[in-house]
């Protein structure tokens, strides 16, 4: 595929000339594409400037000076002038037999084969696809043709480098001089003309850029972040990976201009904004140049296409219309800075603009292509802007004057300067080839590479931003390179675009993959990892075990066999393997012990080996293979005496260096060998070994005795430990023992566990593989997320991540080792961490918690909120769901923050919402509300501000005050009508009840009276015979009786006697005249007059009271009976006691009437006892709630003032 992309470049790049044509000079066709690219702004600071140029018909790689991320074949096809032209060459002169030709400058010629990646293979697309640019030449037959002597000639301007670049100060406003004015460069040449672009393909250059662009983000996706940094992307929800601006707002928000959109980022998701152009509020174009923020909180941004300006706590942007290029028609704004006197400049490519408020535009005060600003003061420094000579001038302008107050020509190596900032003396620093300062004569400076970015930080340190060579942090004492991968020149994040410092101090870099991070807070983790194009890195990412040498140097082991030595100072390695004098002595390598004599031993696959830690050569030590059974020494121990303890998938070897005997321990299961044939690790305490294994158990072993007590390793119930997988195993020094395994870390002893931590308790990660205690006791733990540090003392636990810079999130068993310094290192599967545990410290920085969005929620659907535009959210009255965002802005691992919030109005406490970033509430009732908020960093720093947000629900109509109080009137007003309407209805009830009481008084009582006079008349004539007289008498009787009972009947129906005094005088009555005859009491206490007592209660108890009565003038045969009616609060007592014969209720259960009284108690829902024994009289009680009887509750609702009938 790539020959045949080659052998189509070289076609479209064949001369054809005629045989006298000469070919041009180099330098000249040189200049003319960077003529070229200037007015189109270049490619990448000047790329194009720098390439090379071949004679007609020749093919040559070269490599551009400076990192880059490609390799171009340059050639140069010279063709006859096609009779069309855009515009005539004006030459002045030309040189004998010199003609006029068309030269075809392919942009992309051909691309390494070897770079087999998706953006070389992109490129190659690209370079078939986009043909060529085409330039109108006037070729020289003396013209030089050789690379070397064209590279000198463009080299040129670069002498006196050492000394700095000389500027000539000019006031003319001049470019340089046209070729037809200039006359001949070099002799033989009569003149080199000046002519504007022309694309045989018909295509744009800034069109053919984009492509080219494009296509080499298209294999940028796999680009990681650099040790150090940490890295955002398409992936994470940055709208494109290209980076160009980016800036941090007061509140705390990051915002990154990017070639598809505005993103705003919270530490947690990206919220982008983009061109529509159906929105006149939208952005004027997609891709962002500049960013800027006035103190009010107003942003600015610069884009392609014009200014937007964004209110804060406003939605939407405002556009601003600028001034294009004369020549290009482009609009795009390259920087934007309002000076103290209220004026807005910004930098674009119709030249330096102002903003005129009143008018409500952007004028231009200068011409030319202005690139950058930077103001100190009243002092404006403008880079370009200074037609015709465009963007190669530095202009000074007195802001307050608003007139220029110098100029100067400015020229890099390479052509355009592309970028400009003020360092802390207050001198402008440019770039272009390579960074350099100007202190009002001279540059001083200059690089073989080319940038395009350079930004003045807090610190006074100033950052380069390279174009293929990433970031370099440059000071008084020089520059270091802060991102950029050497190995990878071509790698995406070489490429920067934009440089910025968060109030935290931390460096944010724009680049084409994405945007990256570096906290020069975060911990200092040092992390060495295998680099396969770099022989001083380690030969393997996966290290199993590491050990220090006498002479301080570290030893790194690997699962493969590897063996590397490290120099902790320099971070070189020396890559050693396990080699022998006949080759490789272990096939594996597992552990590493320096033992009390210095010497290194390495245990692994076939043994035993020691290694001479000057030559790295091993050497195995004979008769431990063969004790090992052929299987794999896993670790290495020295005991108090000296000897070598191997710990092997086939047991536990000792090995005696002093006379050479290897003995060999195989489990036995009687305490004289290991509980188990599988020994994953051993460690040395003191007269002990501990032993552990890989599937479960733990052994400590007595060296004097020469015994084996068994250590279960799993809580079972009783508080020992069975079963469970050990890694590394660290004594405690008073007899018990650390041990790492797969469910956590363990403190146990021979009898019992002492301790147990898991990732309930802090641990990052389940599995614990290697533990290692610093000088102050303190435990680092490697688990498989990430490392721990657990204080025993106080029981604290806590995690890092590859946030914190510890470069891994897995470790391996037993890879640790602390050495001489007091510092740790740690093995892992990407390589080794180091660090001082005393410079671990906690960040003391405060989080800043602020409102991120709200989301309110109905049946009808949800809304999105921007609180950042409110005083107050208000709930509408369907929506009580209320979702509420919000962010710590801490950009340094902001998973790991906690919040805590609290409703007032609502919330008795704070809710602790632990790493959720979420306040959710449901079904809120109506009123007004207070959202607080507040957040904790994972090192318990709180911030020093609540965010808080005032909420009213709005209450629905038949919520609100109004309307309760029409409904309460409405109620009152239904109430009174109601009782109206009852009362009206008692009254007639009453009326009724007068009227019948009235008829049975005034018609049968008459005639029943009549009928018993009558009779008894009757009954005293003589002449009767008795049984006609019995019969009067019975009717007498009977008329008597009738007349009582009608009596009674009209004293319960009639409603004046409905109250209690009433039945009280009734009780008197009627129990006077049935026990006439017999001796008896009353004892009637009613208390306070009052109290209603209904028609059906005073009749129920009046028969309940005369029931008693009976039967006891009938079945008692009392002497003497006592009546007692009394009533307490409302409760009304009616009793009839009698010293009369008794009974037993458990035998007579319904005689003497007792049903008929235990029915009409129930009746009146009131209680009914009976007291009685043989000989001994009988009580009856019946006791009555008057204010639980329905009839009574029912009587008492009519007001006393209700007008009642008057009594017949």
């Amino acid at each position: 595929m790539w020959v045949g992309v080659s052998e189509s470049l070289n076609r479209l790049t064949s001369t054809r000339t005629s045989s006298s044509a000469a070919p041009s000079h180099p330098a000249v066709i040189g200049k003319r594409r960077v003529e070229a690219s200037r007015r189109s702004r270049g490619m990448e600071g000047g790329s194009y400037q720098r390439r090379q140029t071949s004679p007609p018909s020749a093919v040559k790689r070269t490599s551009v000076a400076g990192p880059m991320p490609w390799r171009m074949v340059q050639s140069i096809a010279s063709t006859p002038a096609p009779s069309r032209t855009r515009r005539k060459a004006r030459c002045s002169s030309r040189a004998p037999g010199a003609t006029s030709t068309r030269r075809v400058v392919p942009l992309v010629s051909s691309v390494d084969a070897d770079a087999d990646s998706p953006s070389a293979r992109m490129w190659a697309v690209a370079a078939f696809s986009l043909r060529s640019v085409t330039v109108e030449a006037v070729a020289s037959g003396a013209a030089e043709s050789q690379p070397t002597r064209a590279r000198a000639s463009r080299r040129a301007p670069r002498r006196g480098r050492g000394e700095g670049h000389r500027m000539t100060e000019s006031r003319q406003r001049g470019g340089p001089s046209p070729p037809e004015s200039s006359g001949c460069r070099a002799s033989g040449c009569a003149c080199a003309c000046w002519a504007p672009r022309y694309f045989a393909a018909g295509l744009p250059l800034r069109v053919l850029r984009a492509l080219l662009l494009l296509s080499l983000l298209a294999g940028s996706a796999v680009a990681q972040a650099p040790e150090g940094w940490t890295r955002l992307h398409v992936g994470d929800g940055l709208a494109h990976n290209s980076v160009y601006a980016i800036h941090q707002d007061r509140e705390g928000f990051l915002w990154f201009g990017t070639l598809d959109g505005l993103d705003r980022y919270d530490g947690y998701a990206f919220v982008t904004h983009r061109h529509d152009p159906a929105d006149p509020t939208s952005l004027p174009h997609n891709l962002v140049r500049s960013l800027f923020e006035d103190a009010d909180g107003t942003l600015w941004i610069g884009t392609q296409n014009g200014v937007a300006r964004r209110r804060a706590r406003a939605p939407g942007f405002e556009r601003f219309a600028v001034p294009a290029d004369r020549a290009t028609g482009d609009r795009s704004v390259f920087e934007i800075v309002r000076d103290r006197h209220g004026t807005l400049w910004a930098a674009s490519a119709g030249g330096l603009l102002r903003l005129d408020e009143t008018a409500g535009r952007f004028v231009r005060a200068l011409d030319g292509v202005a690139h950058g600003l930077a103001l100190r003061a009243d002092t404006l420094w403008v880079l370009g802007g200074d037609a015709p000579e465009q963007s190669r001038s530095l202009v000074q302008v007195d802001v307050r004057r608003r007139r220029v107050s110098g100029r100067w020509r400015v020229e890099t190596a390479y052509g355009t300067p592309l970028a400009l900032d003020l360092d802390g003396e207050g001198r402008p620093w440019i770039t272009g080839e390579g960074p350099a300062a100007f202190d009002g004569d001279r540059v001083d400076g200059g690089a073989d590479y080319t940038t395009r970015v350079v930004k003045a930080l807090g610190d006074g340190e100033m950052w380069i931003g390279g174009v293929g060579s990433g970031v370099r942090r440059c000071a008084e004492a020089g520059c270091v390179d802060a991102l950029v991968d050497p190995e990878r020149p071509d790698w995406i994040h070489n490429y920067v675009r934009a440089v910025a410092e968060d109030r935290t101090g931390a460096v944010w870099v724009g680049t084409y993959g994405g945007v990256y991070r570096w906290d020069p807070a975060q911990k200092p983790f040092r992390t060495f990892g295998h680099r396969p194009r770099d022989p001083a890195s380690l030969s393997t990412p996966a290290v199993s075990a590491l050990a220090e040498d006498a002479d301080g140097r570290i030893w790194v082991g690997s699962f493969d066999g590897g063996l590397d030595r490290l120099d902790p100072v320099t971070g070189r390695v020396q890559r050693f393997g396990m080699g022998g004098p006949r080759g490789p002595v272990l096939w594996s390598l597992w552990a590493l012990l320096v033992d009390s004599r210095g010497r290194l031993w390495a245990g692994g696959g076939s043994g035993l080996a020691q290694v001479d830690t000057q030559t790295g050569r091993a050497r195995v030590v004979p008769g431990v293979a063969e004790a090992l059974g052929g299987s794999v020494a896993t670790s290495l121990a020295e005991d108090a005496d000296g000897r070598i303890w191997v710990s092997s998938f086939g047991g536990l070897v000792r090995v005696d260096l002093a006379t050479g005997v290897v003995t060999s321990f195989p489990m036995t299961g009687d305490g004289r060998g290991p509980s188990r044939d599988v020994v994953n690790t051993v460690r040395a305490d003191g007269g002990h070994l501990w032993l552990g294994q890989p599937w479960g158990g733990l052994d400590r072993f007595d060296l004097a005795a020469g015994r084996f007590l068994p250590v279960p390793l799993a809580d079972d119930g009783d508080g020992r430990l069975t079963g469970e997988a050990t890694y590394d195993l660290h004594p405690d020094g008073d007899g018990g023992v650390w041990v790492a395994t797969a469910s956590g870390l363990y403190h146990a002893r021979t009898d019992r566990i002492l301790r147990h931590l898991t990732t309930a308790d802090g641990l990052p990660g389940t599995v614990v593989y290697s533990i290692q205690p610093d000088a102050r006791n303190r435990l680092w733990l490697g688990t498989s997320r990430g490392l721990a540090r657990f204080d025993p003392a106080t029981g604290d636990v806590a995690a890092y991540d590859l946030a914190d810079g510890i470069g891994m999130m897995e470790f391996n068993r037993a890879a640790r080792l602390r050495t001489r310094d007091g510092r740790i290192w740690l093995g892992g599967a990407e390589g080794v961490v180091a660090f001082d545990p005393d410079a671990i410290r906690a960040d003391e920085r405060a989080p800043t918690v602020v409102l991120v969005g709200a989301e309110v929620a109905s049946r009808a659907g949800s809304r999105a909120v921007d609180t950042r535009a409110l005083d107050r959210l208000v709930l509408g009255p369907a929506e009580r769901t209320l979702t509420v965002t919000f962010s710590a802005l801490r950009f340094a691992d902001p998973a790991a923050t906690r919040y805590r919030y609290r409703l007032d109005g609502l919330d008795d406490g704070w809710v602790e919402a632990g790493t959720q970033r979420q306040a959710r509430y449901t079904a809120l009732p109506p009123g007004d509300y207070t959202l607080h908020v507040r957040a904790v960093t994972p090192d318990g720093v709180a911030s020093e501000h609540e965010a808080v947000l005032p909420v009213r629900v709005t209450p629905r109509v038949w919520e609100t005050g109004w309307f309760r109080a029409l409904a309460l009137l409405a109620l009152l007003g239904l109430g009174v009508v109601a009782y109206r309407v009852r009362v009206g209805q008692l009254l007639a009830v009453e009326r009724l009840r007068l009227r019948i009481a009235g008829d049975l008084h005034d018609d049968l009582s008459s005639d029943l009276s009549g009928i018993a006079l009558a009779t008894d008349l009757l009954g005293r004539r003589p002449g009767l015979a008795p049984a006609d007289r019995q019969r009067l008498a019975d009717v007498r009787d009977a008329a008597t009786s009738m007349v009582d009972a009608l009596r009674d009947i009209v004293w319960a129906v009639d409603p004046a006697h409905d109250s209690v005094e009433a039945f009280g005088r009734r009780v008197r009555v009627v129990a006077q005249r049935l026990l006439e005859g017999h001796a008896h009491t009353l004892d009637i206490d009613l208390g306070a007059p009052g109290g209603a007592l209904p028609m059906v209660v005073r009749r129920e108890l009046m028969l309940i009271l005369k029931e008693a009565l009976h039967n006891i003038i009938r079945h008692a045969g009392a002497g003497r009976v006592a009546v007692t009616l009394r009533r307490e609060g409302t409760r009304l007592t009616l009793a009839v006691a009698d010293d009369g014969l008794g009974f037993d209720p458990a035998v007579v259960r319904e005689g003497h009437g007792l049903g008929s009284l235990r029915a009409r108690a129930a009746r009146l829902g009131g209680t009914l006892d009976v007291v009685s024994a043989p000989g001994d009289g009988t009580r009856v009680a019946l006791a009555v709630d008057l204010a639980r009887n329905r009839e009574a509750r029912q009587r008492r609702w009519a007001v006393p003032w209700a007008e009642r009938p008057s009594a017949p």
